[in-house]
């Protein structure tokens, strides 16, 4: 499928309201758009053609001027009574300025002169379609279950992950996630969660490797008023907080031996005794771990108690680094491109063959995250509806390493730093000059010059 073909797929989610008196030429269109879009409804007049609207809720109308009836415009102006936002197309074979006047006030987004060209009419309903197709996208994503939302994939690993997680969602069972970082622990958490018993009660995160030491009793079991300085008043702690639901606790790994001691009471006993007080309060919790090492590794190393290890792994989830399902790329990409777009209010609507290959022949050691921030990036220089080939090398061009602070002579000269992008553009190419220009947006004399200088 070429690119032209594959960005009109979007409209098989749009319905149309195509009114048109001519019998011979709205069945000759029908029969185009019918290949299009979701549905086609057509009416002969504007009355008809309201009625439509007001009964089938259309996403996009395109509709003739001149008409038994009611007219165009007036159609026009009744359907934006309604539904300001609702797109309206007019095509017609009179070009009189009153008409157009009248067009206006009425709110028309188009105007196309008969005879109609099919390619122009198409392109129309096209652009004032996206908007409305972003927000589907985005509606669409919202709707989904956790589990089977834009974070994770399709593959087929997934998939038999995804069936581990459904079938130990609905038992008290605790659940250790390990995998890299920005596999998605956090997310994959929240889908068990969310599939659970406990659905409708709290999920709360607490990230143990960024706690200090002095806090985090406080912070997980609470405290009591004047239990240290500062304790002004009474604070539950995450445990208490949660009960009735999970508890997820991340970074799992740098639990301190004093706070192994203390999750072990939580975990047998099912009651915490909050800093300063000595009456222990009955809780009912299902603890969510993460850790980017195996435990076992550590209980072996006598860094974790093993008796909380084995009452901890109940069950353990192993998340793939995205390296090892490079085929959800594609598709990971593509949704954290649309939450982008939404985001920063960019419209851009789809993203091209190339660009996917790109991708997913990139490396991504922070995994998944380093995606959605990499996307993130990409879609805010984009300065097209579609995000392109050249978008992504621009991204990756001037990419930086998240873990790793900048440090100056770590900098890339912006000289060495052209030249990389347009040895990827050159690759990309498979050598070809002419074709390397066009993707780095320059003339092939520019380009010519400038791999001179370089060699």
């Amino acid at each position: 499928m070429t690119t032209v073909e594959r960005k009109y797929l979007f409209l098989r989610s749009i319905k149309l309201l195509y009114v048109e008196d001519n019998n011979e030429l709205r069945k000759e269109m029908t029969s185009f758009f019918e290949d299009l879009f979701l549905v086609v409804i057509t009416a002969s007049n504007g009355a008809e053609g309201l009625k439509e609207y007001r009964e089938k809720k259309p996403d996009i109308v395109l509709t003739d001027l001149k008409m038994p009836i009611m007219d165009g415009i007036s159609m026009a102006h009744e359907i934006k009574n309604i539904d300001k936002y609702t797109p309206v197309v007019l095509n017609t074979a009179f070009a009189e300025i009153p008409d157009l006047i009248g067009a206006i006030e009425a709110g028309v987004d188009k105007y196309i002169q008969k005879p109609l060209n099919k390619s122009e009419v198409l392109e129309a309903l096209y652009a004032l379609s996206l908007p409305l197709m972003q927000k589907q996208q985005i509606r669409e994503l919202r709707e989904q279950s956790s589990l089977d939302n834009w974070f994770f994939g399709q593959s087929s690993k997934m998939r038999g992950i995804f069936d581990k997680a459904k079938n130990i969602a609905w038992t008290p069972f605790s659940v250790i996630l390990r995998g890299e970082t920005g596999s998605g622990k956090s997310y994959f958490a929240r889908a068990i969660h969310d599939m659970s018993k406990r659905k409708s009660e709290s999920f709360v995160k607490i990230d143990l490797g960024t706690l200090p030491e002095n806090l985090i009793e406080s912070e997980l079991f609470g405290h009591e008023k004047g239990a240290f300085t500062g304790a002004g008043r009474r604070r539950k702690g995450v445990f208490e907080s949660a009960n009735g639901g999970t508890v997820f606790l991340d970074e799992l790994e740098n639990a301190s031996p004093l706070l192994q001691s203390r999750l072990l009471s939580v975990v047998e006993d099912k009651e915490v005794v909050a800093v300063g007080s000595n009456t222990a309060i009955q809780i009912d919790i299902r603890i969510i771990g993460a850790c980017n090492r195996n435990l076992f590794d550590l209980v072996r190393k006598g860094l974790f108690r093993e008796d909380l290890y084995y009452r901890l792994v109940e069950f353990e989830i192993l998340l793939p680094p995205l390296r090892e399902r490079k085929e959800d790329i594609p598709w990971l990409a593509a949704r954290f491109m649309i939450e982008a777009a939404d985001e920063l209010k960019k419209r851009i609507y789809d993203i091209t063959k190339e660009a996917e290959e790109y991708l997913s022949k990139m490396s991504w050691h922070g995994n998944v995250r380093e995606l959605r921030n990499f996307m993130r990036r990409a879609v805010l220089i984009s300065e097209n509806r579609v995000l392109t080939l050249n978008d992504v090398m621009r991204t990756d061009t001037f990419n930086y390493k998240e873990e790793a602070s900048v440090n100056v002579t770590d900098m890339i000269p912006l000289a060495e730093n052209e030249r990389i992008y347009i040895e990827k553009a050159l690759i990309v190419a498979k050598g070809n000059k002419t074709k390397a220009a066009n993707l780095l947006g320059i003339n092939i004399t520019t380009l010519r010059r400038k791999l001179k200088n370089y060699s």
